[in-house]
C-alpha cells in the first residue's frame, strides 16, 4: 500500500483540508502524525473503555471485549491489521461487498458492539499522539495481505436488544432464542446453514460468560431436526431470491464465458474452448437446487445475449505461449495471452525460433521425393493455416498410394493444429444436410481417405475455397446463415476424385501434393512410429517456424507458388475430370477442325463427335450450350450462323465457330 503521511495535532490532522500536504515519509519536525488509508479497507473500532468513566464497557468475562474478538480471529487464522489505541483497538479488513459504506455503530452477528468506519477524504489513522507511538500488534501500516471482514463481524443492529432479537441471550432461557436466531440468520439475513451454526458456536465459546455445554448445544440446538428445517428455510429463501440475471452473471464470471455462433466458450489457457449448455445446467443444479425448469431456460437465454461476442479478427495467431504478430517485412512479435483477445483456436506449438528437428526435415524430404518446390509449397500450406482468412482460394489434395507418407503428413498437420481444432467432413459429404455443422471455428477440415465416388455438385466446395457465405444447418439448433469458413480444406486420396459432373472452376482452386516414395517394411528407413516420434514439442516448434516462413512467402508472392509437380498433377486431374479436354486430347482435335466443322448439323458436327466420344467412355456429355461456351473460353472463339453450300431441299443453316 502506498502510504501518505500527514502532520497531526493530537488525534486529527493539523491543517484544514484545503491546506493539507501529504508526504512519503514522516517529517522530522512533526510531534504528531498520521496517514490516510486505502479505500479498499475498512476499520472496525472497538472501544473497550467508556470515554467518560474510563471503566470497561460491556466486558466479556471481566475482560475487554476486543480480546475475545482478537482471540477468535487468531484461532480462525483470519488475516487483519491491528493497532492498539488508548481505549481499545482498531482492526483493519478488506472491504466487504455486503456492507453499506457509511460509518455506523452496531452490534455484530455474535453480539459484540463495534464502530464501523469507511475511508474518505477526511478520515485518517493517527500513528503518534502527544509523542506517543501507536503500536501495531498485528500486521503493519503497509500490509495489504488481509482478509475481508468476516461474516460473523458484520453489523446487525443498533441496540443489543431489539424487537427482532435479544443478543444478550440471558442464562436459563437460551435454547429457544438461539434457535429463533438461527432461523433469522438464514431466512432474513441470507446466511448459509453452516455460517449460522458457526455464529452460534462462536457466541457460545467466545462471548457467553457461561457457555452451553457442547452436548446440550448439539442435542437441543444444532441437532438433525434443526438442520433439516434450516435447509428447508434456506431453499425457500433461495427460491424466492433467485434471479436469472444474478446467476447468469455469476456463471459467466466464474468460467469466463462468451457466446458465438450458437455455442458458449470458456477461456482456458489462452483460448476460448466450447462449453456445453449441459455444464451450465449442472452448475445450476449443484448450486441452486431450488431453480425451476423455466428459470434455467431464462438463465441460459440471458447468458446467450449478455455473453455474445463477435468472432476473432483476421490477424490473430494463437499459440501455446502467446499471440504471434507477423509483419509484412517478416518480423515476428510474441504477445501475451489475454481474455480480451477472442480466439477459438490455438496451435499446438510453442514459438521457439531456435528449435531444431532433423527427423522432421528428413521425413518431409522423403515424402516429397527431395522436391524443394513441393517442400516450399508445403511451408506455404502451413503458413496459410495461420491465416484467419481464405483470400488465396485454395483447397489441398494429398494424393498417393498407401505407405507413401501421405497419411503421416496429414496426421502431422492435425497434431500441429491441435486435434480439437480439426473437423473431418469428406469431400462427398460437403453437400449433406448437417455435415458442415462441425466445421464452425475450426482451423482445418482434414479427411484422410476420400473414395472415388462421383461428386455431382461442387458449389459448396468452391464456396469453402473462396470464403463465400454458406448456410449451415444444425441438428436441434438454429442454423447459421451466411457463415464464412476461414479454415482450410485438406483431403487425402489414393486417386483423383471424380468431379466431372461439375468441374468448371475447380482446378484453379486446388493445390496438389504428390506422394510417390513407397515405404516398405524391409527398408532401412521404414519407421511405423514416425508420427509418434514427430509429435514432440521441438518438432511442433519447427513446424511453426516453417509456417511463419510460408506465411511471409504467401504475402511476398501474393499467393501460392507454382511448382512443376503441382502443375503436372493438376493437368492429370483436369484430364480425368474434363471429358471435353479428354476428347480434344484423345481424338487429336485441332483448332482448324473446330473452325471448319459445324457445331451440330444433322447427324454430324463437332458436338455430335464429342457426344459419341463421351458415350464410348461411359461419361455423360455436357450440353451443347456448355460445350460451345467451353470452346469460346478455351480458344477465344465466337459463334456465327451460316449456310452450308451444296445441300438442296433442306434448311442448311447452322452454327460455326470463328476466331475472334
Amino acid at each position: 500500500m502506498n502510504v501518505k503521511y500527514i502532520k497531526f495535532n493530537g488525534k486529527y490532522p493539523a491543517d484544514r483540508k484545503e491546506n493539507r500536504h501529504y508526504y512519503d515519509t514522516v517529517q522530522p519536525e512533526w510531534y504528531d502524525y498520521g496517514c490516510s488509508y486505502s479505500n479498499e479497507f475498512l476499520k472496525v473500532d472497538i472501544d473497550d473503555y467508556d470515554h467518560n468513566t474510563s471503566e470497561l464497557d460491556e466486558p466479556i468475562n471481566g475482560k475487554p471485549r476486543s480480546e475475545a474478538i482478537i482471540r477468535l480471529l487468531d484461532d480462525l487464522n483470519i488475516r487483519y491489521n491491528g493497532i492498539k489505541t488508548d481505549n481499545g483497538v482498531h482492526l483493519f479488513f478488506r472491504m466487504s461487498n455486503d456492507l453499506e459504506k457509511k460509518n455506523m455503530t452496531r452490534y455484530c452477528m455474535i453480539g459484540v458492539k463495534a464502530e464501523y468506519k469507511f475511508p474518505d477524504s477526511d478520515d485518517h489513522i493517527p500513528l503518534r499522539i502527544k509523542r506517543k507511538e501507536r503500536i501495531f500488534f498485528k500486521g503493519s501500516i503497509n500490509n495489504t495481505d488481509i482478509d475481508e471482514l468476516p461474516y460473523f463481524l458484520l453489523p446487525l443492529q443498533q441496540r443489543k436488544t431489539e424487537k427482532s432479537i435479544d443478543l444478550s441471550f440471558p442464562e436459563g432461557n437460551r435454547t429457544q432464542p438461539l434457535c429463533s436466531y438461527l432461523f433469522l440468520l438464514v431466512k432474513r439475513k441470507g446466511f448459509s446453514q453452516e455460517q449460522a451454526f458457526n455464529i452460534i458456536r462462536y457466541m457460545n465459546e467466545y462471548v457467553f460468560e457461561n457457555p452451553i455445554s457442547s452436548d446440550i448445544l448439539k442435542s437441543e440446538i444444532l441437532n438433525e431436526s434443526t438442520v433439516e428445517k434450516l435447509k428447508q428455510a434456506e431453499n425457500e429463501r433461495e427460491s424466492k431470491n433467485l434471479s436469472h440475471i444474478k446467476i447468469g452473471d455469476e456463471i459467466i464470471e466464474k468460467y469466463h464465458l462468451i457466446y458465438n455462433n450458437g455455442v458458449f466458450y470458456a477461456y482456458e489457457n489462452g483460448v476460448y474452448k466450447p462449453f456445453s449448455d449441459d455444464k451450465i445446467r449442472r452448475y445450476i443444479c449443484e448450486n441452486y437446487p431450488a431453480a425451476k425448469i423455466n428459470l434455467k431456460k431464462e438463465i441460459i437465454d440471458y447468458m446467450r445475449g449478455i455473453a455474445f461476442q463477435e468472432a476473432e479478427t483476421a490477424d490473430i495467431i494463437n499459440i501455446k505461449n502467446g499471440i504471434l504478430s507477423i509483419n509484412e517485412n517478416g518480423s515476428v512479435q510474441l504477445l501475451p495471452h489475454s481474455e480480451r483477445i477472442i480466439s477459438f483456436k490455438q496451435f499446438n506449438a510453442v514459438y521457439n525460433p531456435k528449435a531444431k528437428c532433423e527427423l522432421l526435415i528428413e521425413s518431409l524430404n522423403k515424402w516429397f521425393s527431395n522436391d524443394k518446390e513441393q517442400f516450399d509449397l508445403f511451408k506455404q500450406l502451413l503458413g496459410y493455416l495461420l491465416m484467419n482468412h481464405v483470400d488465396y482460394h485454395k483447397i489441398f489434395f494429398f494424393i498417393g498410394k498407401p505407405s507413401t507418407g501421405k497419411s503421416c503428413a496429414l496426421n502431422l498437420i492435425i497434431l500441429f493444429c491441435g486435434k480439437e481444432n480439426i473437423s473431418t467432413v469428406s469431400l462427398t459429404d460437403l453437400n449433406g444436410n448437417f455435415s458442415l455443422e462441425n466445421i464452425v471455428n475450426k482451423t482445418a477440415n482434414i479427411f484422410g481417405d476420400i473414395s472415388n465416388k462421383k461428386i455431382l455438385e461442387s458449389e459448396t466446395f468452391k464456396s469453402l475455397a473462396d470464403g463465400s457465405g454458406i448456410d449451415i444447418k444444425r441438428k436441434y439448433k438454429t442454423a447459421i446463415t451466411n457463415y464464412q469458413f476461414t479454415g482450410k480444406m485438406i483431403f487425402g486420396m489414393n486417386q483423383f476424385p471424380d468431379m466431372s459432373s461439375d468441374f468448371e472452376g475447380v482446378t484453379r482452386r486446388i493445390a496438389i501434393f504428390n506422394f510417390e516414395h513407397l515405404f516398405k517394411k524391409d527398408d532401412n528407413d521404414f519407421n511405423p512410429h514416425i508420427v509418434s516420434d514427430l509429435s514432440t514439442p521441438e518438432c511442433m516448434s519447427v513446424m511453426l517456424n516453417m509456417a511463419i516462413e510460408g506465411y511471409i512467402s504467401l504475402i511476398v508472392n501474393k499467393g501460392f507458388i507454382s511448382t512443376k509437380e503441382n502443375d503436372k498433377a493438376i493437368k492429370e486431374f483436369t484430364m480425368q475430370n474434363d471429358n471435353i479436354l479428354q476428347w480434344i486430347d484423345v481424338c487429336e482435335i485441332t483448332e482448324d477442325y473446330l473452325l471448319h466443322e459445324p457445331i451440330k448439323f444433322d447427324h454430324g458436327g463437332s458436338y455430335i463427335n464429342y457426344k459419341e466420344f463421351c458415350f464410348g467412355i461411359g461419361e455423360d456429355p455436357k450440353t451443347q450450350a456448355a460445350f460451345s461456351t467451353y470452346m469460346k473460353n478455351k480458344y477465344n472463339f465466337g459463334i456465327k450462323r451460316t449456310r452450308i453450300p451444296g445441300i438442296k431441299g433442306k434448311d442448311n443453316r447452322t452454327q460455326m465457330f470463328f476466331k475472334k
